[in-house]
């Protein structure tokens, strides 16, 4: 639908898929923040304007941010690009010559972009938190449209707060 654009939602999440409390990550995971940067950098982020907010309204360095907003004047208030819609947002991507970006949330941007995404990079964060109110989509038709591509598995220590998978997941064709 995007012609070559590839997108790739990234996210981490508890056992129950809960993926912020009160616009918030309720945890520390160096590890993974790392590696979040690492997969990143270089391209666009698409995500909602919660999301940004929860950021701080700031942009991470080397990355672009697309803020979805109905707000057409949000943008130049932060200096972020934006768009009006999920869909809007890729067309942007594909008109700029884009061949990736990563859709790094919240729960709705994840709830529109799954049907379109072509992998996932999930941190699956083993523990359950009380209180989560935003929560990632879970996986329709379970295994049968996503296939794991690599798992890289992560202790807890002084810098994560909990063990951790990195599970990448390639979009099975149908």
């Amino acid at each position: 639908m995007f012609g070559s654009l590839r997108l790739v939602a990234i996210a981490a999440l508890d056992q129950n898929y809960g993926i912020g409390r009160n616009g918030a990550l309720p945890w520390h995971l160096a590890a993974d923040f790392l590696h979040f940067k690492t997969a990143t950098m270089g391209h666009t982020m698409i995500m909602g304007r919660k999301t940004f907010d929860s950021m701080m309204r700031r942009q991470l360095p080397g990355r672009r941010t697309l803020v979805v907003t109905g707000n057409p004047d949000y943008g130049s208030r932060y200096g972020v690009d934006t768009a009006p819609g999920f869909e809007d947002a890729c067309r942007l991507c594909v008109k700029d010559g884009l061949t990736e970006a990563f859709v790094v949330g919240g729960a709705t941007i994840f709830r529109q972009a799954l049907p379109y995404c072509d992998s996932l990079v999930l941190t699956m964060v083993k523990t359950v938190i009380p209180g989560m109110d935003t929560f990632f989509p879970r996986l329709e038709g379970g295994s049968r449209k996503w296939s794991v591509n690599s798992v890289s598995s992560h202790i807890a220590d002084s810098k994560n707060d909990y063990p951790f998978e990195i599970i990448e997941y390639r979009r099975i064709a149908e």
